[in-house]
């Protein structure tokens, strides 16, 4: 499926047509997202937020946050659903209790973003050292996904998170601010 951008070449005779795959248009859409997020999480009102628990990775500690609930939870169930599925991915280094000041450089920030379709949310994991985000996930989940199998796929995004974050610990001179996802890990998830 093409979709087709008509632009006029300024004269007013000779409308020329840009097309875009669909494929395109989503991956441009995605970094629309992803910068998009990164600029409001990577702000410093933002790093100043209290986290809602820390997780120890292979790069050390990590403050993690919820930044808006999941379909259909409040608040405080999505910090409790995230916090399980990361603890099943990472198995004790889910480390609950208040964070205290000052907030370790590494976070991990999750978001749920209605997207246009009706019922369904973009869930999305950015992972940041200081202000510059290196690494992210998503996955596509409906309104009536049921809490099993959204714990389940945040486990499956932390396991690809915490290989990226011992990539990124790993590689000392890369520079700041690459951004590490594989194309293949998006999960699209719904109730059948």
């Amino acid at each position: 499926m093409d979709t087709r951008l008509h632009r006029n070449d300024g004269n007013g005779s000779n409308p020329m047509t840009v097309a875009f795959s669909a494929a395109a248009l989503a991956r441009t859409c995605g970094l629309v997202l992803l910068f998009g997020l990164t600029a409001c999480t990577g702000a410093p009102a933002a790093t100043a937020l209290q986290p809602d628990f820390e997780l120890t990775t292979p790069a050390g500690v990590a403050s993690v946050s919820v930044r808006q609930p999941l379909p259909a939870m409040t608040e405080a169930e999505s910090t409790q659903l995230v916090m399980a599925g990361m603890e099943q991915a990472t198995r004790g280094n889910v480390i609950v209790g208040r964070v205290a000041s000052p907030y370790p450089s590494q976070r991990i920030v999750w978001h749920n973003n209605p997207s246009g379709s009706r019922d369904t949310s973009l869930l999305v994991v950015n992972v940041f050292d200081g202000a510059n985000p290196y690494a992210y996930e998503q996955a596509t989940i409906t309104d009536n996904t049921p809490t099993a199998v959204i714990t389940s796929d945040i486990a499956s995004m932390s396991k690809r998170l915490l290989a990226d974050i011992a990539a990124e610990a790993s590689t000392p001179n890369r520079p700041s601010g690459n951004v590490l996802r594989n194309e293949t890990n998006l999960i699209h998830l719904s109730r059948s």
